[in-house]
């Protein structure tokens, strides 16, 4: 009698442990976030970067895919970093600019010496490259000295030294490795005013979709 009962007593206990078990694992997966699908890269979408570039020069930068190609590569400008360089100091040569405080920005790690331009615009001149809707992407300080001074309401103009690139098949592997989220948001933030706080509100914003 006393072996039956031990014997039940054993089987209700392992019951309880069950269920306890799968009521526990039921409550995590309320708790843990699930990353979401992962969005292909695409002209127009943003490259936020995720922790495992911390150590890296792409640490906290969003960036707008300007060109992408899975045979031919991609192309991007960081739009958060200021260089802490207004124009008028940066190009002191340049009469155009004199009056122009606007900060000029770090686009990328390659070709730093060179000026590219992004410009929110529905009169967009010869040689522009549309990135999307009336974001237009070129390249070369007389874009910013014909954008800038001239410029009309709802337009806007930022000039960055350098760009982002990746050789074919590059970006895809990165992405892979999970050093990058592709954001498909409101390509009004590219003239955030204070995109030095892009990256935070961002990852806040997709940090649901993080693990």
């Amino acid at each position: 009698m006393d072996c039956r009962h031990s014997f039940k007593k054993s089987i209700l206990n392992t019951l309880y442990l069950l269920i306890l078990f799968l009521f526990s694992a039921q409550c995590m997966a309320f708790l843990i976030p699930v990353a979401g699908p992962q969005l292909e890269p695409k002209k127009g979408r943003f490259l936020v970067a995720t922790d495992n570039l911390a150590q890296t020069s792409f640490k906290e930068t969003v960036i707008l895919i300007t060109h992408y190609s899975s045979a031919l590569g991609a192309t991007g400008i960081t739009i958060n970093r200021s260089a802490n360089l207004p124009l008028n100091e940066a190009f002191p040569a340049v009469k155009e600019l004199k009056d122009i405080s606007q900060p000029l920005y770090l686009g990328g790690p390659v070709k730093t010496d060179g000026i590219f331009v992004l410009m929110k615009t529905k009169r967009p001149h010869t040689g522009m490259k549309q990135v999307i809707n009336d974001i237009y992407f070129t390249v070369g300080l007389d874009a910013v000295i014909h954008g800038l001074p001239k410029a009309i309401d709802g337009e806007a103009t930022r000039a960055y030294a350098g760009y982002a690139g990746w050789a074919p098949g590059q970006l895809q592997a990165e992405i892979k490795r999970g050093d990058w989220i592709i954001v498909d948001t409101d390509t009004s933030i590219v003239f955030e005013e204070n995109p030095e706080t892009l990256w935070q509100q961002l990852r806040k914003t997709w940090s649901g979709e993080w693990i």
